[in-house]
């Protein structure tokens, strides 16, 4: 089990730069759960740590060098989850641009979305209310890319299996 889960994970790093063939579920998801898992972790021993600190400045200090560490990881992963995500899509028989357009539309189209809905709605009402509408439509289309992305790389492989001789 152990073997299999480090296989699947370091499979996903070799993979990097592969954007043709297919990825397996497991192989998806145990890459997203042991990259989630490993993220996690480190932001519980951020947290541990900064909770520990003596002043205000080492607690400064190491928020800043935690969140920038994590943001550079978050970066990393993107390449990788992409080409694993066009994969996984291209074993449950679509186009990999439906991965990747709906991620990157989580990273770019929605926040320029909100950023217009935020400088209508000030103009018109208030920056409460529109900061408030705000969190509201990005907690709504975030969490509906994401579970839209997650429905489809639940969906199981359509290539054929092979016939039992």
């Amino acid at each position: 089990m152990i073997r299999c889960i480090i296989r699947c994970y370091i499979g996903g790093w070799r993979n990097i730069f592969n954007y043709k063939g297919c990825a397996s579920r497991k192989e998806f998801w145990v890459f997203i759960l042991v990259s989630l898992l490993a993220l996690n972790l480190y932001s519980a021993i951020t947290g541990m740590l900064t909770l520990t600190g003596s002043g205000i400045v080492d607690v400064l200090l190491f928020l800043s060098m935690g969140f920038s560490l994590q943001l550079l990881f978050i970066c990393i992963l993107i390449i990788p989850v992409m080409s694993l995500g066009v994969r996984r899509m291209h074993d449950i028989g679509r186009s990999g641009w439906w991965f990747s357009s709906l991620l990157l539309s989580n990273i770019f189209i929605i926040p320029v979305f909100l950023g217009v809905l935020v400088n209508s709605i000030a103009n018109r009402f208030s920056w409460d209310i529109a900061l408030s509408i705000s969190i509201w439509a990005s907690l709504v289309l975030n969490l509906s890319v994401i579970f839209y992305l997650t429905y489809l790389c639940c969906k199981p492989s359509v290539r054929p299996s092979p016939l039992p001789h």
